[in-house]
């Protein structure tokens, strides 16, 4: 009988501490009478006693302490009566959902604003009608957790009673329907929410702007465009991630003019929106908001423009691989990957070598989708950065690749102390090679040895015959017939180098670049391996 001695001496002890500590004992005990000793001390005039055995019951899940734990949603402490829900939320028992419904018709208020919380949680169907009449309790506060409860459960049928509570005259039921339509996400409700959008208190209408952009719906473009000159700087900012989530080119002009708005907040989400639509007006406004003082508009700006893929974004998003600012660098390094443009490549590869690990990261993600043969020997010595995550990118970018030289070394860092970057080593492997001995050192080790004079043979070979190639079309594609999958076939760029790269002046270098690359784009209709000058 220690269950029961426990009990009785957290019950008859003055220090709470020692009651706390015996509840806790109590949790660790599997026996019928824990539950009795637990809902006991439910009624123990200490908050913290009542909230440690809230809690514990939460654990068990036992249908005995349901009405004990919906009799504590009215406990006097803020504390316990949250815990009390979350205790019920875990009890899988019909009988929760049925008692919270009638308790939406007890008094007090706080314990009616409970119920709905918990029946939200619940997402039972049985409680959608209860929460419908609940929206028009007298205390504002059951109203507002019924709208929020309903959206919780997401049924149709509280679409048209959540549309009426836009119209109530409390502004916290209105908060909550116009919250709550959004979350359901249903196309009836665009008007309502439109009518929102003048309402006189900020966070409705800031709640209409954000339901719009999740119903997306078209023909609410132009009133969050309005909304984009409201007085509150937060419904702007709402305002901008809606049309985000629209993706409507007639807001472009509108979010142009937003990235000049006094609020920063609203520059960012303009950016973000900008970033989401695809349109070359966009471009040279982002360009310009890379100088924003406000850290987080120029990330966004930079994200954009790397949505973006547009090559006048190259130069600047290079410059701001220089700035003060690491997460600034690393999204210029993420979206110059994204943009892959070869003018990049060199950049990227000083960033290997920045102070900051996220930007070492990123900056080899990036090296990893411009897949440029001279990135191959810079991330191969990356492999041995002090971050984990940094070796882990490097060993994915160099997978992404496929060269040949990167085999040995990836076969090397399958000894790597951390798992991520080893799992991620063998998965490169495979994509190289076309084997897959997972995380064998071994087998790979013998694989290896057994054909790497074979391979580096057919390498150099392949390479120069894609350089000095007599058949015209094969040299200017840079395409070998008989190519193994596992070598890009990119030559054309080493033959363009090496034919003009003896030149001093390094716009004829960029020139002759430029011009061959859109050439070598151009003619890739006819269906041969090509390499693009903006890769998509």
């Amino acid at each position: 009988m220690v269950i029961i001695s426990s009990s009785d001496h957290a019950r008859i002890n003055k220090d709470p501490e020692i009651r706390i500590n015996a509840i806790k004992a109590l949790e660790e005990v599997k026996a019928p009478e824990v539950i009795e000793a637990l809902i006991s001390a439910l009624k123990d005039k200490d908050w913290e006693v009542r909230l440690s055995a809230t809690k514990a019951l939460g654990k068990f899940k036992d249908p005995q302490a349901i009405d004990p734990l919906i009799f504590k949603l009215k406990d006097k402490n803020l504390n316990v009566r949250a815990e009390a829900v979350n205790a019920l939320k875990n009890i899988e028992d019909s009988h929760v959902v049925e008692k919270c419904i009638i308790a939406l018709n007890e008094k007090p208020w706080d314990f009616r604003a409970n119920a709905a919380v918990v029946l939200g949680l619940k997402k039972d169907p049985r409680a959608v009608e209860p929460l419908i009449a609940a929206l028009k309790d007298r205390h504002e506060k059951v109203g507002e957790n019924a709208a929020k409860a309903l959206a919780m459960i997401k049924d149709l049928r509280a679409v048209e009673p959540l549309i009426n509570a836009l119209e109530d005259k409390r502004p916290r039921i209105r908060y909550a329907a116009a919250l709550a339509l959004g979350i359901i996400e249903d196309a009836r409700a665009a008007d309502a929410l439109i009518s929102a959008l003048k309402d006189n208190v900020p966070s409705v209408r800031r709640n209409a702007a954000l339901s719009l952009g999740k119903i997306k719906d078209p023909s609410t473009t132009d009133p969050l465009i309005l909304a984009l000159k409201d007085k509150k700087p937060d419904v702007r900012y709402c305002a901008t991630l809606a049309l985000a989530r629209i993706n409507d080119k007639r807001s472009v002009d509108a979010l142009i003019v937003a990235l000049k708005d006094k609020g920063s907040n609203v520059r960012y989400g303009a950016a973000v929106a900008l970033g989401e639509i695809q349109d070359h007006r966009t471009v040279e406004p982002l360009i310009e908001a890379l100088k924003d003082e406000n850290p987080n508009v120029r990330c966004s700006a930079a994200m954009a423009l790397g949505e973006q893929k547009d090559p006048r974004a190259v130069k600047p998003l290079i410059f701001i691989l220089q700035d003060e600012s690491p997460r600034l660098r690393q999204q210029a390094a993420l979206a110059l990957g994204k943009i892959k443009n070869y003018q990049a490549v060199r950049p990227l590869i000083i960033a290997l070598k920045d102070e900051d690990e996220k930007v070492r990261e990123d900056a080899a993600k990036a090296l990893g989708l411009i897949k440029d043969l001279q990135a191959v020997e810079p991330l191969i010595d990356t492999l041995q950065d002090k971050e984990m995550f940094v070796r882990q990118s490097v060993a994915v970018a160099l997978g992404e690749m496929k060269d040949f030289r990167a085999i040995e070394p990836l076969i090397f860092a399958l000894k790597d102390n951390s798992y991520v970057v080893r799992y991620s080593a063998s998965e490169a492997l495979k994509d190289i090679t076309g084997k897959n001995f997972g995380l064998d050192l071994g087998k790979w080790k013998k694989w290896w040895d057994q054909n790497k004079e074979k391979l580096n043979k057919n390498h150099n070979y392949r390479y120069h015959e894609a350089v000095n190639n007599v058949t015209p079309s094969d040299k200017y594609f840079g395409w070998n017939r008989g190519s193994n999958p596992c070598f890009p076939a990119t030559p054309i760029i080493h033959l363009i180098s090496i034919t003009y790269g003896a030149t001093k002046n390094p716009y004829d270098q960029n020139l002759f670049l430029n011009t061959s690359l859109k050439h070598i784009n151009m003619v890739s209709s006819f269906g041969c391996f090509w390499y693009r000058h903006y890769w998509r």
